[in-house]
Protein backbone atom coordinates (compact mmCIF):
# COMPACT_ATOMS: atom_id res chain seq x y z
CA UNK A 1 0.00 0.00 0.00
CA UNK A 2 2.87 2.41 0.66
CA UNK A 3 3.84 2.42 -3.18
CA UNK A 4 0.53 4.06 -3.60
CA UNK A 5 1.08 6.88 -1.54
CA UNK A 6 2.20 9.82 -2.96
CA UNK A 7 5.31 10.87 -1.03
CA UNK A 8 4.45 14.61 -0.40
CA UNK A 9 1.41 13.36 1.77
CA UNK A 10 3.69 11.43 3.87
CA UNK A 11 5.60 14.43 4.38
CA UNK A 12 4.67 16.81 7.37
CA UNK A 13 3.21 20.09 7.07
CA UNK A 14 4.28 23.11 7.03
CA UNK A 15 2.32 26.37 7.89
CA UNK A 16 3.84 29.25 7.47
CA UNK A 17 3.08 32.59 9.10
CA UNK A 18 0.02 31.57 11.42
CA UNK A 19 0.02 32.02 14.96
CA UNK A 20 -0.24 28.67 17.16
CA UNK A 21 -3.14 30.37 19.27
CA UNK A 22 -4.87 30.52 15.90
CA UNK A 23 -4.26 27.41 14.42
CA UNK A 24 -5.34 25.51 17.97
CA UNK A 25 -8.75 27.17 17.29
CA UNK A 26 -8.80 26.10 13.82
CA UNK A 27 -8.48 22.44 15.55
CA UNK A 28 -10.91 23.36 17.87
CA UNK A 29 -13.56 24.14 15.35
CA UNK A 30 -12.93 20.59 13.52
CA UNK A 31 -14.24 19.09 16.77
CA UNK A 32 -16.62 21.49 17.70
CA UNK A 33 -17.69 23.08 15.48
CA UNK A 34 -17.02 26.58 16.74
CA UNK A 35 -13.88 28.22 18.00
CA UNK A 36 -13.31 30.11 20.73
CA UNK A 37 -12.33 33.95 21.06
CA UNK A 38 -10.41 35.67 24.25
CA UNK A 39 -12.42 37.74 26.15
CA UNK A 40 -12.45 41.45 26.16
CA UNK A 41 -9.56 42.42 28.77
CA UNK A 42 -10.59 45.50 31.24
CA UNK A 43 -8.82 48.59 29.30
CA UNK A 44 -6.66 51.20 30.88
CA UNK A 45 -7.83 54.84 30.88
CA UNK A 46 -4.35 56.08 31.63
CA UNK A 47 -2.77 53.56 29.20
CA UNK A 48 -0.42 50.45 30.23
CA UNK A 49 2.18 52.57 31.66
CA UNK A 50 3.96 50.76 34.65
CA UNK A 51 5.45 52.23 37.14
CA UNK A 52 6.68 50.89 40.28
CA UNK A 53 5.01 50.36 43.27
CA UNK A 54 4.76 53.12 45.94
CA UNK A 55 3.57 51.86 49.28
CA UNK A 56 2.01 55.05 49.64
CA UNK A 57 0.68 56.01 46.60
CA UNK A 58 -1.34 52.76 47.29
CA UNK A 59 -2.76 53.31 49.83
CA UNK A 60 -4.50 56.84 48.68
CA UNK A 61 -5.68 54.64 45.52
CA UNK A 62 -7.58 52.19 48.21
CA UNK A 63 -8.81 55.59 49.74
CA UNK A 64 -10.61 56.72 46.72
CA UNK A 65 -11.08 53.50 44.96
CA UNK A 66 -15.34 54.56 45.64
CA UNK A 67 -14.77 57.43 43.72
CA UNK A 68 -15.25 56.66 39.78
CA UNK A 69 -13.20 59.25 38.57
CA UNK A 70 -10.01 57.59 40.25
CA UNK A 71 -10.60 54.49 38.63
CA UNK A 72 -7.42 53.46 36.29
CA UNK A 73 -9.24 50.46 34.39
CA UNK A 74 -12.42 50.52 33.11
CA UNK A 75 -14.46 47.42 33.86
CA UNK A 76 -17.85 48.28 32.13
CA UNK A 77 -15.72 49.09 28.29
CA UNK A 78 -12.77 46.71 27.80
CA UNK A 79 -10.20 46.34 25.52
CA UNK A 80 -11.57 44.32 22.40
CA UNK A 81 -8.53 44.57 20.09
CA UNK A 82 -7.39 41.10 20.72
CA UNK A 83 -11.02 39.26 19.82
CA UNK A 84 -11.51 41.38 16.89
CA UNK A 85 -8.03 40.20 15.44
CA UNK A 86 -8.81 36.67 16.63
CA UNK A 87 -11.82 36.58 14.18
CA UNK A 88 -10.23 38.18 11.51
CA UNK A 89 -6.65 36.30 11.86
CA UNK A 90 -9.15 33.19 11.97
CA UNK A 91 -11.00 34.44 8.69
CA UNK A 92 -7.79 34.79 6.63
CA UNK A 93 -6.39 31.35 8.23
CA UNK A 94 -9.79 29.59 6.38
CA UNK A 95 -9.62 31.88 3.14
CA UNK A 96 -5.91 31.18 2.64
CA UNK A 97 -6.51 26.97 3.08
CA UNK A 98 -10.01 27.36 1.44
CA UNK A 99 -11.80 26.49 4.48
CA UNK A 100 -15.28 27.73 3.48
CA UNK A 101 -17.08 26.87 6.72
CA UNK A 102 -14.50 28.32 8.85
CA UNK A 103 -13.76 31.47 6.71
CA UNK A 104 -18.28 31.70 7.25
CA UNK A 105 -18.32 31.30 10.57
CA UNK A 106 -15.31 33.61 11.53
CA UNK A 107 -17.23 36.17 9.31
CA UNK A 108 -20.91 36.18 10.93
CA UNK A 109 -19.23 36.05 14.34
CA UNK A 110 -16.81 38.97 13.62
CA UNK A 111 -20.04 40.68 12.00
CA UNK A 112 -21.82 40.23 15.29
CA UNK A 113 -19.29 41.28 17.14
CA UNK A 114 -19.24 44.80 15.27
CA UNK A 115 -22.87 44.81 15.57
CA UNK A 116 -22.81 45.07 19.49
CA UNK A 117 -19.85 47.00 20.11
CA UNK A 118 -20.34 50.62 20.82
CA UNK A 119 -17.21 53.27 19.71
CA UNK A 120 -16.53 55.95 21.95
CA UNK A 121 -13.57 57.57 22.60
CA UNK A 122 -11.42 55.09 24.68
CA UNK A 123 -12.14 51.99 22.29
CA UNK A 124 -11.11 54.21 19.11
CA UNK A 125 -7.73 52.15 19.53
CA UNK A 126 -9.69 48.80 19.18
CA UNK A 127 -11.18 50.16 15.60
CA UNK A 128 -7.76 51.86 14.51
CA UNK A 129 -5.76 48.48 15.29
CA UNK A 130 -8.34 46.50 13.69
CA UNK A 131 -7.87 48.83 10.49
CA UNK A 132 -4.37 48.41 10.44
CA UNK A 133 -4.61 44.82 10.50
CA UNK A 134 -7.20 44.37 7.70
CA UNK A 135 -5.80 47.17 5.18
CA UNK A 136 -1.84 46.51 6.01
CA UNK A 137 -1.72 42.50 7.06
CA UNK A 138 -3.56 40.76 5.73
CA UNK A 139 -4.18 40.61 1.35
CA UNK A 140 -7.04 38.09 1.55
CA UNK A 141 -9.81 40.17 3.28
CA UNK A 142 -11.60 42.15 0.79
CA UNK A 143 -15.41 40.92 2.23
CA UNK A 144 -13.84 42.40 5.96
CA UNK A 145 -11.89 45.49 4.43
CA UNK A 146 -15.28 45.99 3.27
CA UNK A 147 -17.04 45.40 6.09
CA UNK A 148 -14.04 47.74 8.62
CA UNK A 149 -14.40 50.28 5.88
CA UNK A 150 -18.41 50.65 6.25
CA UNK A 151 -18.22 50.23 10.10
CA UNK A 152 -15.23 53.28 9.91
CA UNK A 153 -17.15 55.07 7.77
CA UNK A 154 -20.58 54.72 10.19
CA UNK A 155 -18.39 55.86 13.16
CA UNK A 156 -15.89 58.60 11.13
CA UNK A 157 -16.87 61.32 13.86
CA UNK A 158 -15.62 59.48 16.35
CA UNK A 159 -12.34 57.83 14.84
CA UNK A 160 -11.20 60.37 13.52
CA UNK A 161 -10.51 61.75 16.85
CA UNK A 162 -7.74 59.61 17.59
CA UNK A 163 -4.50 60.79 16.51
CA UNK A 164 -3.57 56.85 15.71
CA UNK A 165 -5.96 56.33 13.18
CA UNK A 166 -4.81 60.10 11.39
CA UNK A 167 -0.86 58.34 11.48
CA UNK A 168 -2.63 55.08 10.22
CA UNK A 169 -4.44 56.92 7.29
CA UNK A 170 -0.52 58.43 6.40
CA UNK A 171 1.41 55.38 5.76
CA UNK A 172 1.79 53.81 2.66
CA UNK A 173 -1.19 55.97 1.54
CA UNK A 174 -3.75 54.34 2.64
CA UNK A 175 -5.79 57.41 3.28
CA UNK A 176 -6.10 57.32 -0.68
CA UNK A 177 -6.65 53.41 -0.44
CA UNK A 178 -9.49 53.70 2.19
CA UNK A 179 -11.52 56.56 0.63
CA UNK A 180 -10.81 55.80 -2.60
CA UNK A 181 -11.80 52.56 -1.71
CA UNK A 182 -15.57 54.21 0.22
CA UNK A 183 -16.26 56.52 -2.59
CA UNK A 184 -16.06 53.41 -5.05
CA UNK A 185 -17.91 51.28 -3.24
CA UNK A 186 -21.06 53.95 -2.97
CA UNK A 187 -21.33 54.35 -6.94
Amino acid sequence: IGKFIPRKALEPAILEGVDEEDFVRCCECVYSGDYSAPYPIPGSSEGDKSQPIDVEKQCQKAAKRWDPSYLTWNLFHPVYAAVFLTHTEIHRFAFRTGWYPLRVLSYCRFLRLLEKFTVFKARTGDIVQLLEFVFEDSEYMQNLASMARDYMVWNVEMIMRKADFKSFLQRNSLEQTVFRSMWYSRS
